[in-house]
């Protein structure tokens, strides 16, 4: 269960897998540093896996071949294509989160909901200190299931209005698969706490052989990991009424001149019409937009004559009375449509007068403030389009003196910023806000300040940097409808109150994401959505028992977008050891980036501490393989460089964290605060793509001979290093939403004709600007072609914007930047990292 890496001679060891292989030896790389570096062999080191045709199938417990008939499914797993099981056991971790899988609930919840960083638990504080990881949980609650999922149709739902959830008396845990049954059934024992309590009667039901309630199988909370109860009236303090949603649109003359006004209004249309990619959450919506002052639009139902709302004051700014500025969709979706088709008439690009001097006038930060005033009665959530930065009133951003590292500091990171005022006050009153920043490559939006709003009220954060906002068609504009209209149509809630809790023995450290922070146990969330991740830290107050489970469990309770009260429930029964063996062989990779990076990142806000914060990840990364080399390795040579057969791809995606552009100390502002606002709630399955872009030849798809080729239609995985880079080389570098091709100069016609049925670059480069490839893109649409299908197989329920790299250019420039495994200026090669990695754990031998 290692992975050795070791050279023909030197220091270091390079190898995958569980035996030692020697690297072969090669000639002097560039940029190379020792000699060792010179001898490893980079065919030899850990890489991302390719993605299989065949999705592996992960049981979350191992419960025999039975199968059980339910009202809410089927509980069992003889039905199941057993070709392809990933684990049928709850120690094993699940299948990497960006990967395709099929989750089967047989009592643990699934990995897209909860991931715990270690799946047999370090039974002692000493061992897990021993270990160097950290031990945490990534809870994603509202996560969406994939087709194949149990609970691909959407989690169980009991109705819990008449007597409420069962629960224990003690910790308040909830019902779940794994309580202990006593007395035939009359009492339950917690398998968080260990207190007994007494069955209440209207839950009474007799206990068969082995201890297992007879109606087991009809209750979702006693046969599943993850469920729903619809809440009663004692888990609400008011009454709950359908979501709101109010878009604040930027209308100063930038915005309006370049198009981005129009832009943004398109979108919104697209996603309002009937028919146009699902139902949207919101019930009711209002529009407003901004310059120097707030304008309001309205409609009486059936006039068809807008009115304006204008609020002139963006220094203290008020809301005008709700009832009358939002719009019921369902019943007059066509009167919002009408609005926002006389907003774009009212500020036509042809109706901007050029400011011949001067700062634009632009009052986003109070436009904001006023649209959350309008919701802040019953809640709901802003989305607010920010193309400029907040200028005049709440909000204004000090003008940057010359350039000064002290007033570049002072913006990436407010201390006292208005906009964490407000942000604090809007999550109070329960209203989340959604920051969609369309910024051209030279603008300044002051994100740092930004950022704070959807941060601390739940909501979301996007940067379309260079956003080029002339034509409805490009990809850009294609990426903004689709991005709002999954913004609208997901799963979310709005106020919400979340939990998790663990067994005797374990404690609520802290937790890391986007919310509001009142008490240690619980978080407040004003929004919540399916994309949303919260990691939870543990440590412990006494030594866990290993011969029981240690179980976490994740309780949500919100409110859905139809405005019904639910509580959502999670829960993760794992063992416990006293191995340090065992807790390495069962680490998931993915949930320890998650629990590492989280608070390493939040403390990247300016230029002198980006490089301790690389210190940090690299720290990190060095004591958990130490930990392994020293206790879990004895027997192996010095000189081997060893790791944990879970954890071999850390190093790499550490230095994928060390090479983040947002983390190059020359960066933009607006980019750092980007990754620090992303970061803090990314969802689980998008840590990874955001790390590590992936390169492919797409030219495999192509036969040189006949008979040859990729007949599978997924290209494979390459280095992600320039030497790839030959001239009958086409390449695909995917990053989380975007992909670059790169075409080398000697490529034949032919091939690129069967790639993307165009011979002329420039043909080429405008099919990729035109792209947004992903599930969405409709079968036998003539502006598909081979690569875009290979390119969207490769990143199975991800959407791309796609980007031509023409050879010689600036975006060649940062192409190659991104070819993490190379040195750059950023950062050293993937064998030179692992080399100095290497010599720190060598170090601590010392």
């Amino acid at each position: 269960n290692t992975s050795r890496m070791q050279p023909t001679s030197g220091p270091v060891k390079g190898a995958v897998g569980a035996a030692a292989v020697a690297g072969a030896a090669r000639g002097p790389q560039q940029g190379s540093t020792g000699s060792s570096a010179q001898r490893i062999n980079p065919a030899q080191m850990p890489r991302p896996k390719e993605v299989g045709a065949k999705a592996a199938v992960f049981e979350t417990r191992n419960f025999g071949n039975s199968t059980t008939s339910t009202s809410y499914g089927v509980v069992g797993n003889s039905n199941v294509d057993r070709s392809n099981i990933f684990s049928s056991s709850a120690s094993i971790p699940p299948p990497s989160a960006s990967s395709k899988f099929v989750v089967h609930d047989f009592g643990n919840c699934s990995p897209r909901f909860m991931r715990s960083t270690v799946y047999q638990v370090p039974a002692t504080n000493d061992l897990r200190k021993t270990s160097a990881m950290p031990l945490a949980v990534v809870c994603q609650p509202l996560a969406q299931s994939e087709p194949e999922d149990t609970h691909a149709a959407g989690l169980p739902v009991v109705d819990a209005t008449a007597h409420g959830p069962v629960r224990c008396e003690q910790c308040k845990a909830y019902m779940n698969p794994f309580v202990r049954w006593l007395d035939g059934g009359r009492r339950f024992q917690c398998n968080l706490c260990g207190q007994m309590n007494e069955t209440p009667a209207h839950y009474f039901c007799n206990v068969g052989a082995g201890g297992v309630r007879t109606d087991s199988f009809d209750r979702p909370e006693l046969s599943y990991g993850s469920m729903e109860y619809i809440a009663g009236a004692g888990y609400s303090v008011k009454a709950s009424v359908p979501l709101s949603c109010v878009f604040v649109i930027d209308a100063t003359d930038g915005a309006v001149s370049s198009g981005t006004t129009h832009r943004i209004c398109e979108a919104i249309i697209s996603c309002l019409r009937p028919g146009q990619g699902g139902q949207i959450a919101p019930a009711k919506v209002g529009i407003a937009t901004f310059g120097s002052v707030i304008q309001y639009f309205t409609m009486k139902p059936g006039s068809g004559q807008p009115q304006i709302v204008v609020v002139p004051d963006v220094d203290s700014p008020y809301a005008p009375l709700p009832s009358s500025l939002l719009i019921d969709v369902q019943a007059n979706s066509e009167d919002a449509i009408s609005l926002l088709e006389f907003v774009m008439s009212l500020h036509s690009p042809s109706k901007v007068v050029p400011q011949s001097f001067g700062e634009e006038m632009c009052c986003g930060t109070a436009a904001v403030h006023s649209a959350g005033k309008l919701l802040q009665k019953d809640g709901g959530k802003v989305v607010a389009f920010i193309a400029s930065m907040t200028s005049v009133g709440e909000g204004a951003a000090d003008p940057l003196k010359n350039g000064s590292r002290q007033a570049l500091d002072r913006h990436v990171w407010p201390k006292t910023d208005t906009s964490a005022k407000i942000a604090i006050e809007l999550s109070e009153a329960q209203v989340c806000v959604d920051i969609l920043a369309l910024g051209k490559s030279s603008t300044f939006l002051n994100l740092a300040g930004l950022r704070l709003l959807p941060e601390t009220t739940g909501g979301s954060f996007k940067w379309y940097q260079g956003f080029d906002p002339c034509d409805s068609s490009n990809g850009d504009a294609k990426c903004l409808c689709h991005d709002l209209r999954h913004n609208l149509t997901r799963e979310q809630g709005y106020e919400a109150l979340l939990r998790v809790r663990a067994s005797s023995g374990l404690q609520i450290q802290e937790y890391k994401g986007s919310f509001c922070v009142r008490t240690v146990t619980d978080i407040d969330l004003a929004g919540i959505d399916a994309d949303k991740s919260i990691v939870a830290y543990f440590t412990h107050e006494e030594k866990l028992s290993e011969s029981t489970e240690v179980c976490f469990q994740c309780a949500l309770l919100y409110t859905t977008s139809s405005g019904q009260r639910r509580i959502r429930v999670h829960t993760l029964s794992l063992p416990t050891t006293n191995v340090l063996g065992s807790v390495f062989r069962s680490a998931d990779l993915d949930s320890q980036m998650h629990a590492i990076l989280r608070p390493v990142i939040a403390r990247c806000p300016v230029a002198s501490q980006v490089q301790q914060v690389k210190d940090e990840a690299t720290t990190a990364c060095v004591n958990i393989l130490y930990a392994y080399r020293r206790y879990c390795a004895t027997s192996s040579s010095s000189g081997q460089l060893i790791l944990p057969e879970a954890l071999k791809l850390m190093p790499l995606y550490m230095l994928a964290c060390n090479k983040l552009p947002a983390l190059n100390p020359k960066c933009e502002i607006d980019e750092r605060a980007s990754l620090v606002c992303q970061i803090s709630g990314i969802s689980i399955s998008e840590m990874m793509p955001l790390l590590m872009p992936r390169m492919a030849a797409l030219h495999e798809l192509v036969p040189k001979e006949p008979g040859e080729g990729n007949v599978s239609g997924v290209p494979g995985l390459l280095s992600c290093s320039s030497e790839a880079m030959a001239d009958d080389a086409v390449l695909v570098l995917m990053e989380n939403t975007l992909a670059f091709v790169w075409i080398g100069t000697g490529v034949y016609p032919t091939v690129l004709e069967k790639l993307f049925g165009e011979t002329s670059f420039e043909k080429i480069k405008n099919k990729l600007e035109r792209a947004l490839i992903g599930p969405s893109t409709p079968k036998g649409d003539p502006g598909t072609c081979l690569a875009f299908g290979a390119i969207s197989q490769l990143n199975p329920g991800r959407h791309l914007r796609l980007h031509f790299v023409p050879r010689g250019s600036i975006m060649e420039t940062k192409f190659l930047a991104k070819l993490i495994e190379d040195r750059t200026g950023t950062g050293l090669s993937y064998v030179e990292y692992l080399c100095h990695l290497h010599r720190q754990i060598q170090n601590k031998f010392m």
